[in-house]
């Protein structure tokens, strides 16, 4: 399971440039901080 999506990832940032790449990363770390933010609030 672990090595199907590792080469999932693979092709699939091979596909993107390095602007999109960029951007999926900025939205990731966007929904982290948030969800890091709810979490803290809940507790």
């Amino acid at each position: 399971m672990v090595i199907l999506t590792s080469i999932l990832l693979k092709i699939f940032f091979k596909q993107l440039t390095l602007r999109d790449a960029a951007a999926i990363a900025a939205h990731l770390v966007v929904i982290v901080f948030i969800f890091e933010q709810l979490i803290a609030i809940d507790i």
